[in-house]
């Protein structure tokens, strides 16, 4: 059962989030954060959360104050060690995270497997003291969601990319915001183009599902991060697939 309640989400403009994205912004915090990075030093992996991303992450959490996250999908772990980072170095946060998966991929049989490497989520987070305020949650996001109690200020979605699923799973977290949280999606592909000419090939769902987010909700909208002011992927690019969902300023589009 999907339930949406679209209060708590914060209203936010396009040039709120230029403002939030300036890179002089919240630079103290992401140094802090990209020092324990580069001690992890995590492989890259092309397809999954880039630094670029976890910059992101970190000046919007620490630009907004916020201090509770809800992850969906943590697969390889790289978003959720950069999430997690820019909790722990968000000063003043009484820090709290969820991460949901339908794989265990704190198994080190799954992460092999798939990797063939032992860099799983819970062993990074040990490794950068961030295991003590980070809760794992096994299942699918369409029955984990519906029965959490907990409410969040910012939650991630990059879990399965069926548009019905990732449908479910903006409705759900709606209900589960805080006042002034915030959704960001990933593989978010505007009008469904791609953004690099070398990889023709796209993610339809989470963009398919905001359409019929805003058929639903007119007073939503969501912005993708488009070109950062800092390099994103392994290219070097400035494009990326991030987006925010937010409300509209005034109940108007920017």
């Amino acid at each position: 059962m999907v339930r949406s309640e679209i209060g708590n989400l914060r209203a936010l403009s396009r040039k709120d989030i230029d403002a939030l994205l300036k890179p002089e912004s919240s630079f103290d915090g992401w140094v802090r954060v990209m020092i324990e990075l580069e001690r992890l030093n995590l492989p890259g992996m092309q397809g999954y959360i880039t630094r670029g991303a976890n910059r992101v992450f970190c000046y919007l959490i620490h630009g907004l104050k916020l201090s509770s996250v809800l992850e969906i999908g943590n697969r390889s772990g790289h978003s959720t060690v950069g999430l997690a980072l820019a909790l722990k170095h968000r000063t003043g946060a009484d820090r709290r995270m969820v991460s949901i998966d339908k794989t265990d991929w704190n198994d080190i049989k799954n992460y092999r497997r798939k990797f063939g490497l032992d860099c799983m989520p819970q062993r990074s987070l040990n490794k950068v003291d961030c295991a003590s305020f980070v809760e794992f949650i096994v299942g699918s996001s369409t029955k984990v969601l519906p029965k959490l109690k907990q409410r969040f200020d910012f939650v991630f979605i990059d879990g399965s990319h069926r548009t019905e699923i990732v449908l479910a799973d903006v409705l759900n977290s709606f209900r589960l915001l805080n006042p002034g949280g915030i959704i960001v999606l990933h593989d978010y592909y505007p009008h469904l183009k791609p953004l690099w000419p070398h990889r023709p090939k796209i993610s339809k769902g989470p963009y398919l599902a905001m359409v019929e987010v805003m058929k639903r909700h007119p007073e939503v909208h969501v912005m993708s991060l488009n070109d950062l002011p800092w390099i994103n992927c392994w290219e070097p690019s400035h494009k990326t697939v991030l987006a925010v969902v937010a409300r509209k300023i005034g109940g108007k589009n920017e």
